[in-house]
């Protein structure tokens, strides 16, 4: 009897080993992308937002992202109209990301990037998902939110 529950435990054992180095071994293989996703994403950001050009677009979004964009001539006069030239990135970090293998598709792997920036005419929140695919990283999804330009607290508003 002392054998087999001994056996029971040794596998019980193992399997949590097991377990603890598979889950181990996800977050240390994905740091260095999360943060080869940050260097990318500010990279894209600060190319794109200094000229608003078209073409920077172009070159660094996904089919996704091109095939979804209904004009992006439109989205790229409206940032530059609307914000003006990037200043500076106030704060960038992907803190969600997710890894997929399909036979398909081969490796993915997405990070959510979410941060600030200060741009010509105003600030924007930033939310920006990257993907890197092949060894090749591209923009699945873009956007800028303004933030309000008030310095006064919340209770101090007139309504």
């Amino acid at each position: 009897m002392q054998k087999v529950l001994a056996l029971i435990g040794l596998i019980a054992i193992g399997f949590v080993v097991v377990i603890g180095m598979a889950v181990g071994s996800l977050f240390f293989l994905s740091a260095p992308q999360t943060a080869e996703a940050e260097a990318y994403a500010a990279e894209f950001l600060e190319e794109y937002g200094q000229e608003w050009e078209i073409a920077v677009l172009e070159a660094h979004g996904s089919e996704e992202l091109l095939e979804t964009a209904e004009n992006l001539a439109e989205v790229t006069v409206f940032f530059q109209t609307q914000f003006g030239s990037l200043q500076s990135i106030d704060e960038l970090s992907c803190p969600r990301w997710q890894r997929n293998v399909t036979p398909d598709n081969g490796q993915v792997f997405l990070a959510a990037c979410y941060g600030q920036a200060t741009f010509s005419q105003r600030r924007a929140y930033l939310d920006i998902i990257v993907r890197k695919q092949a060894g090749a990283w591209k923009v699945q999804r873009f956007y800028l939110n303004s933030m309000p330009e008030t310095r006064e607290a919340p209770a101090e508003r007139s309504v």
